[in-house]
């Protein structure tokens, strides 16, 4: 699926000359805007204000009506807080440059047009209970607004997938809140599945007793960030091993003599993040739920070192099928 944030600009850029390609020209940008995220939608309303960029000179060249009737679009889908946001820098007493890159998008000739958009932003207090969508992320770093104590504190690696230096897999989950207002609460909470096995000799055997599906994990909210900033709320995990990769804490109910011995080791579980929501002294009600899993496979190299098995070890959002029926004798090895 295209980047809808791209295709605009591209589009932004196409030179118009005939009636036809205008048509054209509008009907692309009409579809672009309603594929926007409501994350997306603020991401594209920062870009058009960023004075070193071609971006907002190139949305000047629509007509004073279009380029209102664009604006208002995206105002439309931004979250409570990132409307008060862009309201709060836009109509700040200071000549900032958000101020100057307004500016071009509303020259001093179309205020009309350029007071309507600022009204726009000032949603008040929605009324009804908040929506959150869930969204699974597995690549590059945590999000800057993401406050959970365990990233804030630099208590994990800034990095998420699976952590190169230690047998873990790291994730991270942001909650998209859509009509926040004062009075509302939000609060994460996570069941999960487990089985952790070891390979010693030939044979297959549990490390440690398995979790069964449906098992709580709310142990600690170290993993949580449940105050909305920019319209979002964060929930992360690092399940795995501990210990580093090449000299994994492979504990459990092996003796010295079957730790030496052993030669793969397998961490598998499945989880199930949901997120609630409430208003005032009102019922807790579900918002959004996400199944995903991680998978850690180890092997032993032949010198005894460990580290982890190519194309084995993942983080996702989905679930191992095979793993509630799977016994000690063999970890399932589709997923």
């Amino acid at each position: 699926m295209s980047d809808p944030i791209v295709d605009i600009e591209v589009e932004l850029r196409r030179p118009i000359v005939t009636q036809e390609q205008a048509n054209d020209h509008r009907k692309k940008l009409d579809n672009s805007f309603s594929q926007l995220s409501q994350d997306q939608a603020a991401a594209l309303l920062a870009r058009l204000f960023k004075l070193n960029t071609r971006v907002p000179f190139d949305f000047r060249r629509l007509s004073r009506a279009v380029r209102l009737e664009l604006m208002l679009r995206l105002t439309m889908r931004l979250g409570t807080q990132m409307s008060e946001t862009f309201h709060a820098s836009l109509t700040a007493t200071e000549d900032t440059p958000i101020k100057k890159g307004m500016k071009v998008i509303f020259p001093d000739y179309t205020k009309a047009q350029r007071d309507k958009f600022l009204q726009s932003l000032v949603k008040g207090i929605p009324a009804g209970v908040p929506m959150v969508h869930l969204e699974f992320r597995n690549r590059g770093r945590f999000s800057h607004d993401n406050m959970a104590l365990a990233v804030s504190g630099g208590f994990t690696p800034n990095l998420l997938g699976p952590l190169p230096d230690v047998g873990k897999n790291q994730m991270q989950i942001r909650g998209v809140v859509t009509g926040h207002r004062p009075d509302a609460e939000y609060r994460f909470g996570r069941t999960i599945e487990n089985k952790t096995w070891v390979l010693v000799g030939i044979s297959w055997r549990f490390l440690q007793a398995p979790i069964p599906a449906g098992s709580d994990d709310n142990t600690h909210s170290s993993d949580e960030d449940a105050h909305p900033d920019n319209d979002h709320i964060y929930s992360m995990d690092s399940p795995g091993f501990t210990g580093p990769v090449t000299r994994p804490d492979l504990l459990g109910n092996l003796t010295s003599a079957d730790r030496s011995r052993a030669t793969e080791a397998v961490f598998m579980m499945n989880a199930t993040e949901t997120v609630e929501v409430r208003v005032g002294r009102g019922a807790w009600v579900v918002a959004d739920t996400l199944d995903w899993f991680s998978v850690t496979w180890l092997e032993k190299d032949a010198d005894g070192t460990w580290r982890r098995k190519p194309d084995f070890n993942k983080i996702e959002a989905g679930s191992i099928e095979e793993l509630g029926l799977a016994g000690s004798d063999q970890p399932p090895v589709m997923f």
